[in-house]
Formats: C-alpha cells, sequence, structure tokens
C-alpha cells in the first residue's frame, strides 16, 4: 500500500513543481541533484537550507522522511516528521495536492485508513491522476470500508487506464467481494490470458467457477493454481477436498502426498484424513502406515474407526477388536461400531456383551438398526430363544417389508415351529 505512489515520482514532481512556480534556481538545481540520492542525504542536505523553507523542499524531505519510515523498525519519529513536511507543502498551491497523495500515504502507514481516503479522495477530487492514483484511492476505500468509493474509482481509472493491470485486479476483487461469480469469472479469465502463472488468480477463477456450479472447472483451476504455487499448503488440502467430494479418492490422496513426507510431524487430523484417501484408493499399508505415526496420547475416535476397518481389509482381526475396543474406552456410541463391536463380542464367545451392544444399538434407532436386529435375531435362534426371535423379526419385517432373505427366515420359522 505504502508504494501506490512512488516516492521518486514525487521528487521528479517536485522539481517540476519548483521550476513552473519560478522558484529559485537554486531549489530546482537542490532537487536534481536529489532525485538519486539516499532518503537520509536529501533530509540532511535539505535541513542545511535557511528558513524560510520553499514548499517544493518540504514536500521533498516530507518524501524522504516517509521513506525512512517505511524503513524503519519504529517509524513514529520519521512518520511524524514526514506529516509536518507534507503539511507545510499544502500551504503553497503548486505542491498542494502532492503533499495531500503524501499524507494519504502518511495515513496508511499507520493504518489510520479513513483519514487516507480522505487525503487522497482531495488530491484527486479534479479526477485528474495517473493509475497508480485511482488505485491506491480504491485501495484506501476497500480498507476503510467503503466498498462503493472503491467501485468508483476503479471505473474512473479502468476507463483512463483501461489496461492497467493493478486497476483489473482491484476490479476482480470488489466483483469477488459482492459475489458477482459470472463477473469475476469472465475477469479472472481476462488477466490470466496475460498472466497465466497467477496462482491467486486461478484460485479466484475457481471460486467463481464453484459459485456458477461447474465443479470441474473449479477443480482444474485449482490444480492450476497449485501447479504455480505447489508449496501452498492449504491450497493443497483444498484442492484435496474438492477432489475428493468428487469422488476421485486417487487424485485427492496424490494431491495431499507431499503433506505428508514426513508422517511424524503431520498434523493428527490430516493424518487421518489421509488414511481415509488411502483406504478408498485400496493403499491399506499406506493407511495404517499413517495412522500408527499418529501418537497413542493423540489418537481420537476417527484414528481408531479407520485403524479397525484398516486391519480389517488386512485380514488382522485381532488389530481390529484392539481399535473397536479402544473406541468404545473413549465412549463410542454410533451404531455402526456398536454393532461391530457385538460382532467381536461373539466371535469371543462373549454372548452376553454382544447382546447388550446390540439391544444399544436398536435404542439408538438410525440405519444400523436394522442390522443390530437381524445380528440380535440370529443370537437368540443359536441360543434356541425362538420366540424372542420370531418377535423381533415380526418387527423387522413391519419395517422392512421387502426383506427376502428376512421373509424367508420368517417362514422357516412358522414351519418348523414346535407344536404345543
Amino acid at each position: 500500500m505504502g508504494a501506490a505512489v512512488s516516492g521518486r515520482w514525487l521528487l521528479s514532481l517536485a522539481v517540476c513543481l519548483a521550476l513552473r512556480a519560478g522558484e529559485e534556481p537554486a531549489v530546482s538545481d537542490l532537487l536534481a541533484r536529489l532525485r538519486q540520492a539516499a532518503p537520509q542525504e536529501v533530509v540532511e542536505a535539505i535541513d542545511r537550507w535557511p528558513p524560510p523553507l520553499p514548499a517544493a523542499l518540504a514536500l521533498a524531505r516530507g518524501e524522504a522522511q516517509w521513506r525512512l519510515a517505511l524503513a524503519a523498525a519504529d517509524p513514529a519519529a520519521p512518520l511524524a516528521a514526514a506529516e509536518r513536511d507534507f503539511r507545510a507543502a499544502l500551504a503553497a498551491a503548486h505542491t498542494a495536492r502532492a503533499a495531500r497523495w503524501g499524507l494519504a500515504r502518511c495515513a496508511a502507514l499507520r493504518g489510520a485508513w479513513s483519514s487516507a481516503l480522505a487525503e487522497a479522495s482531495a488530491a484527486l477530487a479534479g479526477g485528474d491522476g495517473e493509475a497508480e492514483h485511482f488505485a491506491f484511492l480504491a485501495e484506501c476505500a476497500l480498507r476503510a470500508g467503503d466498498r462503493r468509493l472503491a467501485t468508483l474509482a476503479v471505473q474512473q481509472g479502468i476507463l483512463r487506464f483501461p489496461s492497467e493491470r493493478r486497476l483489473r485486479r482491484l476490479e476482480l476483487q470488489l466483483l469477488l467481494a459482492a459475489e458477482q461469480a459470472a463477473e469475476a469469472a469472465s475477469a479472472a479469465r481476462a488477466l490470466l490470458a496475460a498472466d497465466p502463472d497467477d496462482s491467486e488468480l486461478w484460485r479466484a477463477l475457481a471460486w467463481a467457477a464453484e459459485r456458477l456450479g461447474n465443479d470441474a472447472e473449479a477443480r482444474a483451476a485449482l490444480e492450476a493454481a497449485l501447479a504455480c504455487a505447489p508449496a501452498d499448503a492449504e491450497l493443497r488440502r483444498q484442492l484435496a477436498s474438492r477432489q475428493w467430494a468428487a469422488g476421485q479418492a486417487l487424485a485427492a490422496l496424490a494431491t495431499l502426498r507431499p503433506l505428508l513426507s514426513e508422517p511424524a510431524a503431520a498434523d493428527p487430523a490430516l493424518l487421518a484424513w489421509a488414511a481415509e484417501l488411502a483406504l478408498a484408493s485400496d493403499e491399506v499399508p499406506l493407511a495404517r502406515q499413517w495412522l500408527e505415526a499418529v501418537p497413542s496420547a493423540q489418537r481420537g475416535r476417527v484414528h481408531h474407526r479407520l485403524a479397525a476397518q484398516a486391519a480389517l481389509r488386512a485380514g488382522e482381526r485381532a488389530a481390529a477388536q484392539a481399535a473397536i475396543a479402544a473406541l468404545l474406552e473413549l465412549g463410542e456410541d454410533d451404531p455402526a461400531v456398536l454393532v461391530w463391536a457385538g460382532q467381536f463380542a461373539e466371535e469371543a464367545g462373549e454372548a452376553p456383551r454382544a447382546e447388550a451392544l446390540y439391544r444399544q444399538t436398536l435404542a439408538g434407532g438410525g440405519q444400523a438398526a436394522p442390522a443390530a436386529r437381524l445380528r440380535l435375531i440370529a443370537l437368540c435362534l443359536r441360543q434356541q430363544r425362538r420366540d424372542e426371535a420370531r418377535a423381533l423379526l415380526d418387527r423387522h419385517l413391519a419395517e422392512q417389508p421387502d426383506d427376502g432373505h428376512a421373509r424367508a427366515l420368517w417362514r422357516w420359522l412358522a414351519e418348523t415351529a414346535p407344536e404345543r
């Protein structure tokens, strides 16, 4: 923001203003010599000028002080000095407009955006300015929360400087803020035609394409953005999320993989997501490797659930049972997990515990209830509890009358019922 109005432009302007205003030749000569000087040299040279200080010199010294403030760890003193000089330059008509630009930049450096906006608006009141002036005014308006004025400044600037990219980028920024997706997409494509390696422009196009319902273009734009900025971890996550939502597990896994070159240092949530993608891509050993990289103290329910799935896929039922047990210790009440735990309990010969888990699932309802009821029916039949099995089966068929296997079991129970 601070470089929106260049310092060299102000020094050159000070020379021109001095000549136009008929300043004494010594003023013009000094400004000409200082045009390439370092800021501190400018300040020291002008400090030696005897009072009263001509407006053009005040303007030049103010610019030099501003540059010193820009580079200082503590900018307070040079910034205050710059503002004093710019205000002194306001007194002369031939330097007043340039002085307002200087005051606007001082306010911007202090983060006083409303003040910066007021000064920049006054400086550009006549509509006569360079492209960078219109852009600076628009940026001040955006920071001050005045989107209407920012839009007006950009539009006026583009009318005078239609090919100015900084103004075109501000136009895109305003379109994105106003959620005008179609216009933003067109603006982004136009900018990308001249600058196809700009990651931010591709991200803007991705946002607009998504809002317009073009998911394929949104993903393609994110892929291009990542190609421009491969080290952007957040962009990788965003692209992988879009790929995963589109059912492209392999692509999402490939996108995330560079973030997991050192699994032990990775975020546990990222490792869980990567493991889920690996399982969906039939990369079971890789999924288990990433899950094992999560420290025990940081493993949550999602890690144990995925560990159980991976262990089953690897044919290691003992490891799956251990993961389910860890889930239950954490208070897991997901009906699908409870059914799973019940099955393991049956295999371990713990029928009462299995029945308790199935009944807990039934009490909670949900999509896992039918599976829990069928397992409970089978358990009752193995224990010769035919009446309970029949009652459970009747309820199951009342809820799912098209279940052919359950109806066949009901007929078998009826046909084999003992005579009373």
